[in-house]
């Protein structure tokens, strides 16, 4: 097997088509390795910072067998850091593996060829991997002579609930209490405002409107707060959008809104991969709060994932009360800290931990009233 390494703005298209080439299947497959996904990120991302591909291809003969698609950019005080695409947009990041190959075998060669490359990085920090992943317990046991970490942290919950394919089971599998509160709301929004509908997009000529609605209805429930929408600003938007028409083209979108007397009260954009259902970015109307929409919305979304085969709903990262409050069970995501045996990494290393210190917050903070104190005298 032969890793080589792709730093060339080329290699994001050619190499992102090759995964639509592993029809054996890829270890612990996840939406947010869809080609279309990750090729979109990446033009968003050079839109937003100065980054540069980074990309590790491992090949048997001449097929693609493995990606691990990272990305570099320079970092304070010019050191270079490696991280992997699809960073913030994506909930899950992993490497891409054939199902074909030993997983253990290409990651272990994969951080060979990072040490043997590193004096072009000083860090790798690898986020959002989650911890019932075999990468975790690869990159904390299997790591080559001259890669080193220096932290792993727990950094985020990401609940979910297994669902049944028979509709009846997945209803006896939540949170009874909790879904006779949301029916309640749902028969007093009836009795008070009429009939609701629950649809699904199935045009891709639909996809643009209900997207620009879940943008407006998002806008105005956070704008105001102390977390503004981010879709105030027009490049989110134009990615969520081109993000959603790709996935709808790969048959992964599962956009869908309440809608009553022909206006939408609430939407939520996700994915559905024919196993796991992608609770992703949901909005509703606020002045149809107290009826719960949002959560009703979510109990159309879990009876719909069932129906069409998942075996789980997952929320994705967030701790909100409600996703336990339908019974979720919880996992976490974990982050990695990687250095090498370089100099430039070793003083990496060293400003690192002195930032971890909880002396040297100490000491800055006590700095900064002795500094505060000589300015008001």
């Amino acid at each position: 097997m032969d890793v080589i390494l792709h730093k060339d703005e080329d290699a994001v298209e050619r190499l992102f088509s090759a995964c639509s080439n592993f029809s054996e299947g890829i270890h612990e497959y996840n939406i947010f390795q869809d080609r279309a996904w990750m090729k979109n990120w990446w033009r968003y991302k050079k839109s937003c910072q100065m980054v540069d591909p980074y990309i590790k291809e491992v090949k048997e003969g001449m097929n693609t067998i493995a990606i691990i698609p990272l990305y570099s950019y320079k970092a304070t005080w010019g050191f270079t850091v490696i991280r992997p695409i699809g960073l913030g947009m994506a909930d899950y990041l992993v490497p891409i593996i054939s199902s074909k190959y030993d997983m253990r075998e290409i990651t272990n060669l994969v951080m060979k060829k990072l040490t043997e490359d590193r004096k072009n990085w000083n860090c790798i920090v690898w986020s959002d991997l989650p911890g019932d992943s075999i990468y975790n317990k690869v990159f904390s046991t299997q790591l080559p002579d001259g890669f080193k970490m220096i932290e792993k942290i727990k950094t985020v919950d990401s609940p979910y609930i297994m669902l049944e394919r028979n509709m009846d089971q997945t209803k006896s599998g939540v949170n009874q209490k909790y879904v006779k509160k949301i029916l309640f709301k749902q028969r007093k929004l009836i009795r008070q405002k009429g009939e609701y509908l629950y649809k699904k997009v199935l045009r891709e000529i639909d996809v643009e409107p209900v997207m620009n609605t879940l943008f407006e209805l998002h806008k105005r429930r956070w704008n105001g707060t102390k977390t503004p929408s981010k879709y105030n600003n027009q490049k989110e938007k134009e990615y969520a959008l081109l993000t959603a028409k790709k996935l709808f083209q790969n048959e992964l979108l599962h956009l869908s809104y309440l809608e009553i007397n022909k206006q939408i009260i609430a939407v939520h954009f996700g994915m559905n991969d024919g196993n796991r259902f992608y609770f992703y970015i949901p909005s509703f109307d606020t002045e149809f709060g107290k009826y719960s929409i949002g959560q009703l919305l979510i109990y159309h979304l879990i009876l719909d994932a069932s129906k069409e085969g998942c075996q789980y709903f997952d929320f994705l990262k967030g701790e909100e009360a409600y996703k336990y409050n339908w019974g979720a069970i919880n996992k976490h995501n974990v982050e990695y800290t990687f250095t090498n045996t370089t100099l430039r990494s070793g003083f990496f290393t060293f400003l690192f931990q002195i930032n971890k210190s909880r002396f040297f917050h100490i000491y800055l903070r006590k700095s900064a009233e002795r500094i505060l104190i000589r300015a008001d005298s």
